[in-house]
């Protein structure tokens, strides 16, 4: 009986965990709510870093397979008798697939805890008595969306390219630069769209929301509390470029 029981528990925690993913696009409030009440962090950071780990290495897998397409043709077309597939000796991938899911882990893993040991520090001096699992499974929840955007909009611009090079040879310098990461023009305004920022104002807007949830603060003093440490990491990049320079 007990055993029943705790498999009817694990199977309504799942679907919980699962109709929460589908609420922190279109109701994150209730969301945070639930990490308050139980915070939940561990799933979600494999979840990212899983996402995160497929958008990184979708560019690269998109350029193998159509460098494999067009050598197969190639040998294909010059030994019309033989099969257009040929056999190549695979470089042991393993290692290093494993070294950038625990550097990916290892990465996602510090970004919560400072973002979250901050929030946990101000909250402590608000008096919120919110503790650090809690913030760091709202700072987690909260990335959800964007890199879900990442993940998103870089299978479109992979399979955008790979259609565009095999049909015509070309690929649009402006999907390039998107894909890469990299701005297309010096415009102070380029820099600030990049295609990498955007998603980051979708993390900026809730955990805002969750803040102000969680303290009863005006939206411009949650937001003030969310983007100034990134306010100080930007201030110390431009500190550190131009004393380099």
């Amino acid at each position: 009986m007990s055993e029943t029981s705790t498999i009817s528990d694990d199977a309504r925690d799942v679907l919980n965990t699962r109709d929460l993913l589908r609420k922190i696009f279109y109701r994150p409030s209730e969301v945070f709510a639930a990490q308050i009440l139980q915070p939940k962090w561990g799933r979600i950071l494999l979840l990212l870093v899983a996402i995160s780990f497929l958008y990184t290495e979708l560019p690269d897998f998109s350029s193998s397979l159509q460098a494999t397409i067009i050598e197969s043709t190639e040998v294909g077309s010059e030994f019309p008798g033989h099969s257009s597939s040929i056999e190549r000796e695979q470089p042991d991938i393993e290692f290093s697939t494993a070294f950038i899911l625990v550097l990916t882990l290892f990465g996602f893993l510090l970004l919560l805890f400072v973002k979250a040991l901050y929030l946990r520090v101000v909250s402590a001096i608000l008096g919120l008595g919110l503790k650090l699992d809690q913030w760091m499974a709202i700072v987690a929840w909260s990335r959800v969306p964007a890199e879900t955007l990442f993940l998103c909009v870089t299978a479109v611009l992979v399979v955008t390219l790979f259609v565009s090079n095999g049909l015509f040879g070309y690929e649009p310098p402006i999907l390039k630069a998107l894909l890469d990461g990299s701005s297309f023009s010096d415009s102070v305004i380029s820099y600030i769209l990049d295609f990498w920022l955007l998603p980051e104002i979708w993390v900026i807007a809730l955990q805002t929301l969750a803040f102000r949830n969680c303290s009863g603060k005006s939206l411009p003093f949650s937001f003030a509390i969310v983007v100034f440490p990134l306010i100080l990491l930007s201030a110390f990049g431009w500190w550190l470029m131009n004393d380099l320079a």
